[in-house]
C-alpha cells in the first residue's frame, strides 16, 4: 500500500512540472483577472505605404476624394491656360526604396499607450525589430482588466509628452502612427495579439507639369504656401485627433527636367531623386499652396511669373501621397455655330458650340473640329487621274505653300481645266464634293459662316505654322525636329486637330487631303501620322516614323486619305 502511495506522489510530482515546463511563449499567467500586456500580449507592427484605404484617423476617401478631383482651369496669358488639380499618386515607397531602406526606416524604438474609452489604462515602451515589438522597460508594466480598448503606438520620429504628442514637419516623412481600436481584451491562458498598421503620419506632394506635345524649355519655379502652414502638431492620444501647434511660411524652387530623345513623355517633372516629393502635416490646407513659374518657355511663349493656386483642395490627409499637376495647353480660338469666336478659358465657353478651330484670325480661316469618314463614301477618292484638272498644278512644293484658294478651287471654274465645280461633282471629285457637304452636327446660326471647302495645301501650311509649330517656317516633305532640339528627332503629338476618324491598322500613312494638285496622277497631302514596320528578336514592330510634313497622294487609289474642310468666317 505504501508503495502505491509513493507511486501516485511521483505521478502528481511529475505532472505539476510539465504544467510549469509548458508555460511558454503562446501559454500565460494571468494575475487577479488582469492581463499583463507586456508579457501578456504579442503586438504585432506592420506599416502600410501611402494611400492604402483610409487614413490615421480611419476617414475613409470617400469624402476626400472628389475634392481632390476637381480640375481647375486657370488662365496663363492670352494663349495659354492650365488645368490644375491634385492627383492620387500611385508610386510606392517600397518600389521606390527598396526593401532594405524601408526596414532601415521602420525599426527603431516605438511607444503603446492603452485606453479604455478616453482612460488611459498604461504605457509600453520598446523596440522594433523586423516587424517584432519588444517591451524593453520592466517597470512599465499594464494591467488591463476584461473589456475593450484602444491602443496607440507611434515610433521615434514622434515626441511623446503625456498624453499629447507632437510631430515637427522635419521628421514628418519618416513619422509613424498606428491605432488598434476595439480590441478586446480577456483573461487567457495564452497570448492574446494586437496588430497595429503604422501610417506615415504626414502626407506627401510631387508637382509635375505637363505640356500638349510641344516640349516646354528650362522651366524653374517656386512651390510656397500663400499663408503659413503648419510647422508642428499635437497629437491627442485620448480621441486621436490632430491640432496645429505651430505655422511659417513655406518656399522652395524647383528645376525641372525631362525626358530627350524618342523616349520623352510628354511629362517633365522635377528629376527623381532630387526633391522629389515635398512633405506636409496633418491640417495642411491645399489652398494656401501655391505654383509660379519662375523661367522657360512653352509652346514658344514666355511663361515667367504665371501662377497657379489651389482654392478647391481640402486639407491634406495623413498617409496620402499627391501629384500636383498642371497640365499647360495651348488657349486655342474656336469658332462657334453662332459665328463668334472664343477660347476654352472665357467665361461663357460652355454655352458656345465649338465648330472649327481659327487657323488665322487675319484671314478668318478655321479648320473643322472633325473629320469626314471616308467609309461612309462609295469610291472614295480625291478625283480624276490620268489628268491635270487645274492650271495651277505643278510639282515644286514651294509654288503651294502660299496658295490659300482652297476655297475657290472648290467652289469656282476659274482654276479648273474641265469647267466642272468641283465641290458639286460627288462622281469625279469626291473628295472635293464631300468637303462642301460636310456636316458640322449642330445648326449653323452664325451669317458670316461660309461654305465648307477643301483646303489647299497652303493652308494647311498655315496650320502647321499657326496652330502646330507656332512659328513661321513652311511645312516640309520630311518633319520638322521639335524645337530647340535640331537633334531630337521624337515625334510629339499633332494636338491642334484630334483625329477623330478611323485608323487602319499596320503600317502606312494617314493623310489630309490638299485641294492643290501636283501632277495628273498625284495630289500634296498634309501628313498626320506615318507608320512603319520593324523586326527586332524576331518580333515585328509598327513605329511612328514622322507626323506633320507634306506626302504626295495617289489620287486614284489612297487608302489613308482622309478630309478635313476649312470654312471662312
Amino acid at each position: 500500500m505504501t508503495e502505491m502511495k509513493n507511486f501516485f506522489s511521483i505521478i502528481c510530482m511529475l505532472a505539476a512540472m510539465l504544467t510549469i515546463s509548458c508555460s511558454n511563449d503562446d501559454v500565460v499567467n494571468n494575475t487577479a483577472n488582469k492581463v499583463n500586456a507586456a508579457k501578456d500580449i504579442k503586438f504585432e507592427i506592420s506599416f502600410s505605404d501611402y494611400n492604402t484605404d483610409d487614413t490615421i484617423s480611419h476617414g475613409t476617401r470617400a469624402t476626400i476624394d472628389p475634392q481632390v478631383q476637381k480640375t481647375q482651369i486657370v488662365p496663363m496669358g492670352e494663349m495659354m491656360y492650365a488645368e490644375v488639380s491634385l492627383q492620387r499618386d500611385t508610386t510606392k515607397t517600397i518600389d521606390k526604396v527598396g526593401k532594405a531602406k524601408t526596414r532601415a526606416l521602420t525599426d527603431g524604438t516605438y511607444t503603446i499607450y492603452a485606453y479604455q474609452g478616453t482612460s488611459l489604462k498604461g504605457t509600453l515602451k520598446g523596440t522594433v525589430t523586423s516587424n517584432v515589438f519588444t517591451p524593453t522597460s520592466s517597470n512599465e508594466e499594464i494591467g488591463l482588466e476584461s473589456g475593450t480598448y484602444t491602443f496607440v503606438c507611434c515610433n521615434e520620429k514622434v515626441q511623446v509628452n503625456g498624453e499629447t504628442w507632437s510631430i515637427n514637419r522635419s521628421d514628418v516623412e519618416n513619422a509613424r502612427i498606428g491605432i488598434a481600436k476595439n480590441i478586446v481584451i480577456t483573461p487567457t491562458p495564452r497570448k492574446q495579439k494586437v496588430a497595429f498598421q503604422m501610417k506615415h503620419v504626414g502626407s506627401r506632394v510631387k508637382v509635375v507639369m505637363q505640356t500638349d506635345g510641344f516640349p516646354p524649355r528650362d522651366l524653374t519655379g517656386n512651390f510656397s504656401s500663400t499663408l503659413n502652414i503648419p510647422s508642428k502638431i499635437n497629437f491627442k492620444t485620448s480621441t486621436q485627433t490632430y491640432a496645429v501647434a505651430g505655422t511659417v511660411p513655406f518656399t522652395d524652387n524647383i528645376t525641372f527636367a525631362y525626358t530627350t530623345g524618342a523616349a520623352w513623355t510628354n511629362a517633365p517633372t522635377a528629376p527623381e531623386g532630387w526633391n522629389d516629393y515635398y512633405y506636409f502635416l496633418p491640417k495642411t490646407n491645399g489652398a494656401n499652396l501655391k505654383f509660379t513659374i519662375t523661367g522657360g518657355t512653352a509652346y514658344r511663349l514666355p511663361i515667367t511669373g504665371r501662377s497657379v493656386t489651389f482654392p478647391e483642395l481640402a486639407s491634406m490627409s495623413s498617409n496620402d501621397s499627391y501629384r500636383l499637376v498642371m497640365k499647360v495647353h495651348y488657349n486655342y480660338i474656336y469658332l462657334f455655330s453662332d459665328g463668334t469666336t472664343g477660347q476654352k478659358t472665357d467665361a461663357n465657353f460652355r454655352s458656345k458650340t465649338p465648330i472649327a478651330v481659327v487657323v488665322s484670325r487675319s484671314k478668318r480661316i478655321a479648320a473643322a473640329i472633325k473629320d469626314i469618314d471616308p467609309s461612309a463614301i462609295s469610291n472614295f477618292k480625291w478625283g480624276k487621274d490620268n489628268v491635270v484638272t487645274t492650271n495651277t498644278a505643278s510639282a515644286t512644293l514651294s509654288d503651294h505653300l502660299s496658295d490659300l484658294k482652297g476655297y475657290d478651287y472648290t467652289y469656282s471654274t476659274t482654276y479648273s481645266t474641265d469647267g466642272i465645280i468641283k465641290g458639286n461633282d460627288a462622281i469625279n471629285y469626291p473628295a472635293f464634293y464631300a468637303a462642301a457637304h460636310y456636316d458640322a452636327g449642330v445648326p449653323i446660326t452664325g451669317a458670316n459662316i461660309g461654305k465648307w471647302y477643301l483646303p489647299s495645301i497652303g493652308e494647311w501650311n498655315l496650320y502647321f505654322k499657326n496652330l502646330v509649330y507656332l512659328i513661321n517656317e513652311d511645312v516640309d516633305y520630311v518633319e520638322k525636329p521639335v524645337p530647340g532640339s535640331p537633334n531630337e528627332m521624337f515625334y510629339p503629338d499633332t494636338y491642334a486637330l484630334k483625329f477623330t476618324s478611323q485608323r487602319s491598322k499596320g503600317t502606312g500613312k494617314s493623310l489630309y487631303a490638299s485641294s492643290s494638285e501636283l501632277s495628273a496622277s498625284q495630289y500634296y497631302a498634309y501628313c498626320y501620322e506615318s507608320f512603319v514596320s520593324s523586326s527586332m528578336g524576331g518580333w515585328t514592330m509598327i513605329n511612328n516614323s514622322g507626323r506633320n510634313m507634306v506626302v504626295q497622294g495617289n489620287k486614284s487609289n489612297d487608302s489613308r486619305m482622309f478630309v478635313r474642310p476649312f470654312v471662312h468666317y
